[in-house]
């Protein structure tokens, strides 16, 4: 907006996706979720996944978006980079692993935008020190209706989700090994349908946080191994899952000559509702692991091996093998793990 109108610190900006699939994870049996490409059951359609304006402000320490948004994107998101203005202290990318839950809370399910359903909203995020940050969001809520918000709005209609994260940045010792933390809280109003009867709004918080534990070669590669985490919990009888963990590790430049490739593990673990009229199950694990391999500068083949303890809709538990292909440009990146 600078270059167009003179206007600093401004910014336009527009994806579209044209969507087609089917419930892989309802044919898997699992609430959670195996696969993070297929977010709901079969749909064919393009949708706005965001149009929005962004707006930095108080010498870049205050960031207002607004417009269509995707709100996984900037909560409750362990993978995402924290935008701050000191490099080093990122961390760009700690797993690369498919599993539904890295990128939408099971106890959000239902509730929170995201890939591929965005939605109407404005966000802020105000960045005191290199070190801290604290962010809102308030939504068009009618997911939680029922509604495809990526394909419909902005509606008033009493259906609203607010989000609000605060969270910090680290290093570690003399090779300064990045780490992070956040913690957050969201609130969706409205009249939602559970299984036994109509309940009033929903509520609940997550906490999140990443570390590097090992570097191979401090000051020369970023190859070495980092760990993740991940906390939720709601008592909302909408929700099919109450509580949830997760966790993983990831070797960058596992093998030699390989450095942008990567291998990880990940594990989610979930408490399902005990509520008898819900029909579920005591709770659901899924187990994942993969390796990222690096065909050319811009493309990547990742086969996954994915394993399903307890899947609540399926009579036995599945072991999944999935190949993805990430081919054209990525993101400009300065090291193995900005990807």
């Amino acid at each position: 907006m600078e270059q167009w109108i003179n206007c600093r610190g401004g910014r336009l900006g527009m994806e579209l996706l044209f969507y087609t699939g089917g419930d892989i994870n309802g044919d898997a049996g699992t609430v959670m979720g195996y696969n993070s490409l297929d977010g709901e059951p079969a749909a064919h359609a393009f949708r706005d996944l965001y149009v929005l304006y962004r707006q930095l402000l108080c010498d870049d320490k205050l960031s207002i978006r607004f417009g269509k948004l995707v709100p996984t994107y900037d909560f409750n998101n362990v993978v995402r980079s924290i935008p701050y203005s000191e490099d080093a202290d990122n961390i760009p990318a700690v797993t690369s692993a498919i599993v539904t839950p890295l990128y939408i809370s099971p106890t959000q399910l239902g509730i929170m935008p995201g890939y591929y359903n965005s939605a109407t909203g404005m966000a802020a995020v105000l960045m005191p020190t290199d070190h801290l940050y604290a962010e809102y969001g308030l939504y068009d809520g009618n997911l939680a209706a029922g509604r495809q918000t990526g394909l419909e709005g902005p509606h008033f209609n009493g259906y609203y989700l607010q989000v609000a994260e605060g969270g910090t940045i680290w290093t570690i010792g003399q090779e300064e090994k990045p780490g992070g933390l956040g913690a957050g809280y969201w609130y969706q109003s409205g009249l939602l349908s559970a299984p036994s009867g109509n309940v009033r709004g929903a509520e609940g918080v997550y906490l999140f946080g990443s570390q590097r534990l090992y570097f191979e070669r401090p000051g020369e590669s970023n190859n070495g191994l980092s760990a993740w985490i991940q906390l939720a919990a709601t008592n909302s009888d909408f929700i099919s899952m109450h509580r949830y963990v997760g966790s993983g590790v990831t070797y960058f430049g596992p093998t030699r000559y390989r450095d942008n490739d990567s291998a990880g593990f990940a594990f989610a673990y979930g408490k399902m509702n005990d509520d008898p009229a819900a029909d579920l199950g005591p709770r659901e694990a899924i187990y994942a692991w993969y390796y990222q391999y690096q065909v050319n500068p811009s493309g990547y083949l990742q086969p996954n091996v994915s394993y399903i303890s307890a899947p609540r809709l399926a009579p036995r538990s599945p072991t999944i093998i999935t190949m993805q292909i990430q081919p054209g440009p990525i993101s400009a990146c300065t090291d193995s793990t900005e990807r």
